[in-house]
């Protein structure tokens, strides 16, 4: 199974967000490698329909970052959204999967935006 770990980059070794593959059977992790180079990934969401992984970046000017999966385990840039606020902590999907959300740290908003099947963020966030 495919695990991805959101990390933070500011003043650490850290570059983005790693992969590695987990056993069930087992329970160990292994070969983590970086996925995609990413500012403070600090929270990770996998849209369950798709292959796509979103991420929040928990930075000054807040936003979510889309990705898609390659076959290698490695993220590809989709695109990105800002929120709206600062440090991004939190992201989840609407239950149909067609928008975003994104909670922020320092000042407490909340913001949403449609997104289409293909991790493109479509019209501005509200």
């Amino acid at each position: 199974m495919d695990i991805y770990i959101g990390t933070y980059t500011e003043d650490s070794e850290s570059d983005g967000i790693y992969h590695c593959s987990f056993d069930a059977g087992t329970g160990e992790l292994a070969g983590a490698t970086l996925a995609v180079e990413a500012e403070n990934p600090s929270f990770l969401a996998k849209d369950s329909q798709s292959d796509l992984v979103y991420a929040a970046s928990e930075v000054d000017l807040a936003e979510v970052l889309s990705f898609s999966r390659r076959a290698d385990g490695s993220l590809m840039p989709v695109d990105r959204v800002r929120t709206g606020g600062s440090a991004a902590c939190h992201v989840a999907f609407s239950s149909a999967h067609a928008a975003v959300f994104a909670a922020n740290y320092v000042d407490g908003s909340v913001m949403g935006c449609p997104v289409g099947v293909d991790g493109r963020f479509n019209g501005l966030p509200q």
